[in-house]
Parts: structure tokens; sequence; C-alpha cells
């Protein structure tokens, strides 16, 4: 499908995996054994067992322990018809709470930056050529920013992005998590409206806002519902069946939509 011709965009919105990141291809189960092991990991090296007190007398934490907590709590956080999401920081402390765990400051940003750290070091590459699209994008003057559906906190989403050399292009992050609902609920795609100061745009012009992303029932149905300019990336689907305004095989393409030159 063809370039926009004479629309003029106003913001650029991307997908993070499968659209500008490659996807992991560890089955979501794995996924929650790592972070399981990986929190309870962290827990048990704090002195005292996370009671305040550097007592040799308490026991570790077992997975089998927290892995009931936690499962019991991701259900109830999770209670939207299918649509919510949650922060996994507000799930972890509910859990700790739970497990009568009790942090200082100090322990919390010790665990956290551990657990972090460790279940990220799966994660894969950049799609080629994404830092040079974004650097085009945002020469051309148009603003950058990120939808992604994941309970992981918005900071280290954009540290993750900083590794990468390309957190300086995005000045809004969306986080489902933060939000309290996913993709491809409209409430995700207006707090995103609203963080980047477009709702002029959307109210007047809403096509001239743009989102690409990999996934047509999240990405595709969700920037419809705003009536932005919908952008499907086949690298994990080979069509959208009709849904996207644009369809593209590779992301420097997205230049030609934009009216942008390579």
């Amino acid at each position: 499908q063809g370039a926009c011709g004479a629309m003029a965009f106003k913001f650029v919105f991307f997908d993070w995996n499968g659209t500008l990141a490659y996807k992991s291809g560890v089955p979501k189960e794995e996924k929650r054994r790592v972070m399981i092991e990986a929190m309870v990991d962290a827990i048990n090296s704090i002195p005292g067992f996370g009671h305040g007190l550097a007592s040799e007398a308490a026991m570790p934490l077992s997975q089998d322990a927290f892995a009931a907590v936690y499962y019991k709590l991701r259900e109830k956080y999770s209670d939207k018809q299918g649509q919510g999401s949650y922060s996994l920081p507000d799930v972890l402390h509910a859990a700790w709470r739970e497990l009568g765990l009790y942090f200082s400051p100090e322990e919390e940003e010790q665990l956290m930056t551990r657990f972090f750290s460790t279940t990220q070091l799966k994660k894969k590459g950049l799609y080629p050529g994404v830092q040079q699209l974004l650097q085009a994008v945002s020469a051309a003057g148009l603003g950058i920013g990120l939808i992604r559906n994941s309970k992981t906190p918005k900071q280290q989403m954009i540290a993750r992005m900083e590794s990468h050399e390309i957190a300086s292009y995005f000045s809004t992050v969306i986080m489902s998590g933060e939000v309290g609902f996913k993709k491809p609920s409209r409430q995700v795609f207006e707090a995103a409206v609203a963080a980047a100061g477009l709702e002029e745009v959307q109210k007047t012009a809403a096509k001239q806002i743009l989102y690409i992303g990999n996934e047509s029932a999240k990405d595709i149905v969700g920037a419809n519902q705003m009536g932005w300019t919908s952008v499907l990336v086949r690298h994990t689907e080979q069509s959208s069946g009709g849904k996207a305004d644009h369809e593209i095989d590779e992301l420097p393409q997205l230049l030609d939509i934009l009216g942008i030159a390579s």
C-alpha cells in the first residue's frame, strides 16, 4: 500500500516487541518461571529475609510459596473483562505484604534492580534500521512515542531503550501496566494522547497521528478506534486482513508513508 501523499503527520507512536525489537521467543510460562525465580533469589539475598532483621533463623522463601501468592494476585489485578493490565511492582508489593515481608526503601530498590536486571538478560536486539528510522522521523520534526502492553515500569523501559541508544527520541512512553488497561483498550491510547499533549490534534485531525505495530488485534484495532493512521509491519503477521491503513515489510518503508526522504 502506498504513501499518504500530502498528509502532514504530527506524531508517530510505535509498539515495541515484534515492531522495533525482536521478540524473545520464550514461552510465557517460561518467562513467568524465570521471573518468579529471579524475585525469590533477590528476596533471599536480603539479610534477615525482608523482616528488617538480620536474623539467621529466617528460612529462605520457596519458589512455590511465592508463585502461589503471585498467581492469585495476578488474577485479581487483571480482572477487567480481558482488557486489564497491571504494574508488576504493584503486584510484587502486594505479594510481599501477603507473605509478611517488609523491606526498607533501600532494600526495595536493591530487589527491583536485581530482579529487572536478571529478567532482561534474554532480551533480543532491535530490527534493522530502527535507529536510522527514528533519527529521520525526529529530524522531520515529528513527535515520537511508545505504547506497549507490558507490566514493566516506564523507567525500566526507558533504561532498556537507553541500552539501545534510542531513548532520547521518545518524548512519550506508555506502559499498559501503569494505565491499568492493555491494547486494544481505548484507555491506553487516550493516556498516550494526554501524555503527548495531542488532545487538539485528536479532536480535529486524528489521522495525523500514526501508530505502527505488528499485531492486528491489539495494535491496528486500537489505533483504528482512535481514528489514527494505522500501519502493520509484517514482522509476525502476514496481513491485517484489510484492517490497517498501510502494511509494510520493513521498518524503513515507514518513511514513504510519512513522506520523509530516506
